[in-house]
């Protein structure tokens, strides 16, 4: 059996395939601006810092930890409350 196809029944390609190069190109181009929007928003929005200088806080841990212990040794308790009538409360207590 033979198939047959619009390219062996004029012997001439079809309109549409002077097209397809095209297609490659509008995907990478179209891939290329995606990108492109990743790429600005990255730089352009957080940096993912959340502390600076972490090493020398890094270097400084125990010193941290300490102060840590002697302010839980203290004992204090605070309250923050917000009432009803929009009052602000703040409650420092040993």
């Amino acid at each position: 059996m033979q198939t047959t196809s619009p390219e062996t029944q004029t012997g001439k390609p079809r309109k549409s395939d002077k097209y397809i190069p095209w297609y490659f190109v509008a995907f990478f181009v179209a891939l290329f601006i995606w990108d492109g929007i990743f790429v600005y928003t990255a730089t352009s929005t957080h940096t993912g810092v959340v502390e600076n200088n972490t090493y020398n806080r890094g270097l400084k841990y125990n010193e941290i930890v300490a102060a840590a212990d002697t302010q839980a040794a203290l004992d204090w308790t605070s309250n923050i409350t917000f009432s009803q009538k929009g009052i602000l409360s703040f409650s420092l207590e040993n």
